[in-house]
């Protein structure tokens, strides 16, 4: 407990906490004043600390079975909308998708088209699964 996390330390643990990095930051597009949560297997991650250049810590405490070195989280998709995204930071979706940057592979799903996780394409960027990935997994 206590523990500082992020640049200048502003937040600090309540609890033992176990905590991961996501490789993401404000370099990356990523809002700096967006509160957040990253998912995994439907589990929502609450973000810890400020957004930092190239990361962003996440509380993985509650996870059954948190996210290992190569695993990707989900931080805009079907849980977790660009405008949700958005109206953390104060904007809306669509701001958030052109601020994403070069560091993103992005795949585009086709209108019907099957993904992997059996949601299907849509014309609708907020219902759309976003799979924008950094190439960069998770680091624990």
């Amino acid at each position: 407990p206590h523990t500082g996390v992020g640049y200048g330390h502003i937040v600090h643990t309540k609890r033992r906490s176990r905590l991961a990095t996501i490789s993401l930051g404000y370099a990356d597009g990523w809002p700096r004043n967006a509160a957040g949560t990253a998912i995994f297997r439907g589990q929502k991650m609450p973000f810890v600390g400020r957004v930092s250049m190239d990361s962003i810590v996440v509380d993985v405490t509650d996870c059954p079975e948190p996210p290992g070195r190569d695993d990707f989280v989900e931080i805009i998709g079907c849980q977790q909308t660009l405008d949700d995204v958005g109206a953390s930071a104060g904007t809306i979706g669509y701001e958030i998708l052109t601020r994403l940057g070069s560091r993103f592979s992005r795949c585009y799903i086709p209108v019907g088209a099957k993904t992997s996780d059996g949601s299907l394409g849509t014309a609708d960027h907020r219902a759309e699964v976003f799979t924008a990935q950094k190439t960069a997994p998770v680091e624990r």
